[in-house]
Protein backbone atom coordinates (compact mmCIF):
# COMPACT_ATOMS: atom_id res chain seq x y z
CA UNK A 1 0.00 0.00 0.00
CA UNK A 2 2.76 2.46 0.92
CA UNK A 3 4.63 1.73 -2.31
CA UNK A 4 1.49 2.40 -4.39
CA UNK A 5 0.95 5.69 -2.58
CA UNK A 6 4.53 6.83 -3.29
CA UNK A 7 4.14 5.92 -6.95
CA UNK A 8 0.88 7.88 -7.12
CA UNK A 9 2.44 10.97 -5.51
CA UNK A 10 5.44 10.76 -7.88
CA UNK A 11 3.12 10.64 -10.88
CA UNK A 12 1.16 13.67 -9.65
CA UNK A 13 4.35 15.68 -9.15
CA UNK A 14 5.64 14.68 -12.59
CA UNK A 15 2.32 15.62 -14.20
CA UNK A 16 2.35 19.09 -12.61
CA UNK A 17 5.85 19.92 -13.84
CA UNK A 18 6.13 17.48 -16.74
CA UNK A 19 5.29 20.11 -19.34
CA UNK A 20 8.11 22.49 -18.47
CA UNK A 21 11.04 22.01 -20.83
CA UNK A 22 13.11 25.05 -19.84
CA UNK A 23 12.96 28.05 -17.53
CA UNK A 24 15.50 30.23 -19.30
CA UNK A 25 14.91 33.81 -18.16
CA UNK A 26 13.02 34.95 -15.08
CA UNK A 27 9.35 34.14 -15.60
CA UNK A 28 9.77 32.90 -19.19
CA UNK A 29 9.41 29.19 -19.86
CA UNK A 30 9.30 26.77 -22.73
CA UNK A 31 6.32 24.53 -22.01
CA UNK A 32 5.06 21.42 -23.79
CA UNK A 33 1.91 20.21 -21.99
CA UNK A 34 1.49 16.78 -23.62
CA UNK A 35 4.02 16.39 -26.46
CA UNK A 36 7.26 18.06 -27.53
CA UNK A 37 5.54 19.38 -30.68
CA UNK A 38 3.36 21.52 -28.39
CA UNK A 39 6.36 23.51 -27.13
CA UNK A 40 5.33 27.14 -26.65
CA UNK A 41 6.97 30.20 -25.14
CA UNK A 42 5.06 30.96 -21.95
CA UNK A 43 5.06 33.51 -19.18
CA UNK A 44 4.33 32.45 -15.61
CA UNK A 45 4.39 34.19 -12.25
CA UNK A 46 4.09 32.35 -8.96
CA UNK A 47 0.73 34.01 -8.35
CA UNK A 48 -0.59 32.33 -11.54
CA UNK A 49 -0.73 28.97 -9.76
CA UNK A 50 -0.47 26.18 -12.32
CA UNK A 51 -1.38 28.40 -15.30
CA UNK A 52 1.24 29.23 -17.93
CA UNK A 53 0.11 31.79 -20.51
CA UNK A 54 1.26 31.28 -24.10
CA UNK A 55 3.20 34.19 -25.55
CA UNK A 56 4.19 32.34 -28.74
CA UNK A 57 2.20 29.22 -29.55
CA UNK A 58 3.53 25.87 -30.75
CA UNK A 59 5.86 24.80 -32.11
CA UNK A 60 8.67 26.94 -30.70
CA UNK A 61 11.94 25.16 -31.46
CA UNK A 62 14.66 27.76 -30.88
CA UNK A 63 15.21 30.58 -28.39
CA UNK A 64 17.88 33.19 -27.83
CA UNK A 65 17.80 35.88 -25.18
CA UNK A 66 19.45 38.75 -23.38
CA UNK A 67 18.29 41.08 -20.60
CA UNK A 68 16.37 43.15 -23.16
CA UNK A 69 15.07 40.79 -25.86
CA UNK A 70 13.98 37.20 -26.49
CA UNK A 71 14.16 35.90 -30.06
CA UNK A 72 12.31 32.79 -31.15
CA UNK A 73 11.80 30.46 -34.11
CA UNK A 74 8.48 28.72 -34.53
CA UNK A 75 6.83 26.25 -36.88
CA UNK A 76 3.18 27.37 -36.87
CA UNK A 77 0.54 24.67 -36.51
CA UNK A 78 3.22 21.95 -36.43
CA UNK A 79 4.15 22.74 -40.05
CA UNK A 80 7.92 22.25 -40.40
CA UNK A 81 7.83 23.76 -43.90
CA UNK A 82 7.24 27.23 -42.41
CA UNK A 83 9.56 29.09 -40.03
CA UNK A 84 8.30 32.18 -38.25
CA UNK A 85 10.57 34.49 -36.27
CA UNK A 86 9.63 36.60 -33.25
CA UNK A 87 11.22 39.33 -31.16
CA UNK A 88 9.93 39.92 -27.65
CA UNK A 89 11.05 42.91 -25.59
CA UNK A 90 11.77 41.82 -22.01
CA UNK A 91 10.02 43.99 -19.44
CA UNK A 92 9.16 43.72 -15.78
CA UNK A 93 5.79 42.01 -15.55
CA UNK A 94 3.71 41.09 -18.56
CA UNK A 95 1.04 43.07 -20.42
CA UNK A 96 -1.26 40.46 -21.94
CA UNK A 97 -3.06 43.05 -24.12
CA UNK A 98 0.10 43.87 -26.08
CA UNK A 99 2.14 40.77 -25.18
CA UNK A 100 4.85 43.26 -24.15
CA UNK A 101 5.15 44.49 -27.72
CA UNK A 102 5.76 41.09 -29.32
CA UNK A 103 7.01 41.53 -32.89
CA UNK A 104 6.09 38.79 -35.34
CA UNK A 105 5.51 36.49 -37.00
CA UNK A 106 8.31 37.60 -39.30
CA UNK A 107 10.01 36.02 -42.28
CA UNK A 108 13.75 35.47 -42.10
CA UNK A 109 14.39 38.63 -44.13
CA UNK A 110 12.01 40.73 -41.98
CA UNK A 111 13.60 39.30 -38.83
CA UNK A 112 17.12 40.27 -39.91
CA UNK A 113 15.94 43.78 -40.79
CA UNK A 114 14.10 44.19 -37.47
CA UNK A 115 17.17 42.98 -35.56
CA UNK A 116 19.19 45.66 -37.35
CA UNK A 117 16.54 48.31 -36.62
CA UNK A 118 16.50 47.37 -32.92
CA UNK A 119 20.31 47.03 -32.78
CA UNK A 120 20.10 43.40 -31.71
CA UNK A 121 23.49 42.00 -32.65
CA UNK A 122 24.67 39.84 -29.79
CA UNK A 123 21.77 37.41 -29.39
CA UNK A 124 22.15 33.92 -30.85
CA UNK A 125 19.76 30.97 -30.71
CA UNK A 126 21.18 29.16 -27.68
CA UNK A 127 18.29 26.80 -26.89
CA UNK A 128 17.55 24.69 -29.95
CA UNK A 129 15.41 21.55 -29.94
CA UNK A 130 16.93 19.58 -32.82
CA UNK A 131 14.07 17.08 -32.78
CA UNK A 132 11.61 19.91 -33.54
CA UNK A 133 13.64 21.81 -36.19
Amino acid sequence: MNRKFLLFVSLIIAACNGGIRDNFLGNYYLVAPDADEQTALSYHEQSDGLAYGDVISATVFAIGYSKTFIIAKQHPNYNKQIVNYFILPVRKGFDWKTKNGLIGPLTSKQFEQKKTDLRIQDIKFTIVYKDLE
